[in-house]
């Protein structure tokens, strides 16, 4: 435990599509629900629903899938990934709402408060409820800038709430030297180090459309602006409230620059 630790006033944790099983749902929410008690201002940023509507199609990701193809399969996918959410959750006493966003939703001064308010509105709601935001891939207009990733997503929520610290939940538990030894992982980045670029490859997620150098490149982004960030194994034990409240050094700590 990091006795210097400071647990965040409001935190952002984002889960990639590769990192999400019924099993890491259920022990997300767990997790969620302790975190909850002590961090009021928490909303989770979940990839996913295009995998879930292949996986309901019997298909699987394919580089000659349309637009309209991928539009599809979120828009099937959506409702059960929420369901599996709103399940998993219900345990601990907690509801969960929808947040389906795109691009003009936050390019909107107007907008963006729009979306603040529902967020502040969740916070007094009489039975605690944890927000779950997702990109909404089915209005979105693929022929404009929008998000680059779910990554983007978790930025720019975590920017909108003046987030003390956001969590990006991976595949692999942060970044490597050698991305095939885990001894290799680098606990820290200085602010303004770039070095991470040597080791961090183009490549994408498996079922998702960001990667490694995506989630970096946004973590020292957020770290710019003041944002703690970590990025860290899904499938680690407790892996949430280990680093939220306690403050443990598990994955790659991208420390921010000075408020």
């Amino acid at each position: 435990m990091n006795t210097s630790h400071r647990i965040p006033e409001r935190a952002v944790i984002k889960i990639g599509t590769d990192s999400i099983t019924p099993k890491v749902i259920e022990a997300l929410a767990a997790q969620m629900a302790e975190i909850r008690q002590q961090v009021s201002g928490l909303i989770l940023v979940s990839s996913g629903a295009m995998q879930y509507g292949r996986l309901d199609q019997g298909a699987t990701k394919h580089p000659a899938e349309t637009v309209a193809d991928k539009k599809f399969f979120a828009s099937v996918g959506q409702p059960k990934l929420m369901a599996a959410y709103a399940k998993a959750f219900q345990k601990h006493g907690i509801s969960v709402a929808q947040g389906l966003v795109t691009w003009d939703d936050f390019d909107s001064r107007k907008r963006r408060k729009q979306v603040n308010e529902v967020w502040q509105r969740s916070l007094t709601a009489k039975r605690k409820t944890i927000l779950v935001v997702n990109e909404n891939d089915f209005t979105a207009d693929d022929e404009i800038a929008g998000f680059r990733d779910n990554d983007h997503l978790a930025q720019e929520v975590a920017e909108l709430i003046h987030a003390n610290e956001v969590l990006f939940l991976s595949k692999t538990n942060g970044v490597r030297r050698n991305i095939k030894d885990p001894r290799s992982r680098i606990a820290v980045v200085e602010h303004g180090d770039e070095q991470w670029k040597n080791w961090v490859g183009e490549s994408t997620s498996g079922n998702g459309k960001g990667g490694m150098r995506n989630k970096c490149q946004t973590a020292a982004d957020l770290a710019d602006h003041g944002i703690d960030v970590v990025i860290a194994g899904a499938n680690i034990r407790n892996v949430a409230s280990r680093i939220l409240l306690h403050g443990e050094a598990i994955g790659t700590h991208f420390l921010p620059k000075q408020r």
